[in-house]
């Protein structure tokens, strides 16, 4: 029996992943609140309560082929920075042309989703701080004080990927490397950190790893 995957929303996102569970031979069903798919995309005369709509005369920013699904080219006809009535036009092509539409429930609203660790701890891939502090505590420290990453859950469980913890300790590099435009010599800080503070740092990371579990 095929696992059964809730997706949330069928806008541009929801529609992928309810193509790419199907493809891997899953069940999703997907709650849309809405009457229709588009998400965002989908003008509307009358906004509907709690959900951001666009203006009439929007076009996308970007040309047709960086915007196009990778499996699903854009039509050679239609202009290459479309307005958002053709982007639905596609949108709805899309759909029909992988059989996305029967597996939306439309007007169906959900109320609450999990945070995040409690889907990891189920799945098995929520990264044990304590572990990683006895074993690598560079890696601990990124993990827990670092920017938010999915690769964190991609350290252990299914999905595992051995390249994650250097995805992990180098995406702050990655991330300002491209907006390095001229080079600044770096000089050496005349202030030792004392090693009070050193302590008192210590001993916050072991309170922020305890309260986590």
């Amino acid at each position: 029996m095929a696992k059964r995957v809730a997706i949330i929303g069928g806008g541009s996102s929801g529609l992928c992943a309810i193509k790419a569970c199907l493809q891997e031979g899953l069940e999703p069903v997907c709650f849309e609140r809405s009457r229709d798919i588009g998400g965002l995309w989908r003008f509307e005369e009358n906004p509907e309560d709690g959900r951001a709509s666009i203006y009439r005369s929007v076009i996308i920013n970007t040309s047709k082929e960086m915007m196009c699904f990778s499996d699903f080219p854009i039509p050679e006809d239609f202009p290459n920075y479309m307005h958002n009535s053709k982007i639905m036009e596609y949108f709805r092509m899309y759909a029909q042309h992988f059989d996305l539409l029967r597996h939306i429930r439309f007007r169906t609203s959900v109320d609450y989703i999990p945070y995040m660790d409690e889907l990891a701890c189920q799945l098995g891939v929520k990264p044990n701080l304590l572990t990683l502090f006895l074993t690598d505590p560079r890696l601990a420290l990124e993990v827990a004080f670092g920017p938010c990453t999915p690769y964190q859950y991609r350290l252990r469980g299914p999905g595992a990927w051995a390249g994650a913890r250097e995805a992990i300790l180098t995406q702050q590099q990655r991330i300002i490397k491209p907006l390095q435009t001229r080079h600044v010599e770096e000089r050496p800080s005349a202030l030792a950190v004392p090693l009070i503070f050193k302590v008192v740092g210590a001993v916050a990371i072991l309170a922020a790893v305890f309260a986590y579990f």
